[in-house]
């Protein structure tokens, strides 16, 4: 049986192990937090450009079914 010393001296070893890591881990961990904010900061930023440029084509839609509404009403009827 091991002496409490001995004991101790591995208790000593499995809470320093233990301590790397977790340490290690926390900055694996941080690292990747850290990616994943600038994926989504640029996804921010594409997802912005894309609802301006859909309000554009929204736009533009209207311009072409008022233009298009206006060309069939010119059109003479159909007998």
């Amino acid at each position: 049986m091991p002496t409490q010393e001995e004991r101790f001296t591995t208790l000593e070893q499995t809470v320093a192990l233990l301590q790397k890591r977790s340490s290690t881990e926390v900055q694996d961990l941080n690292r990747n937090v850290t990616m994943l904010l600038g994926i989504a900061s640029g996804q921010e930023l594409d997802i912005k450009e894309v609802k301006i440029k859909l309000a554009t084509m929204g736009e533009q839609l209207d311009t072409h079914t008022t233009m298009l509404t206006q060309i069939l009403a010119r059109l003479p009827e159909k007998p």
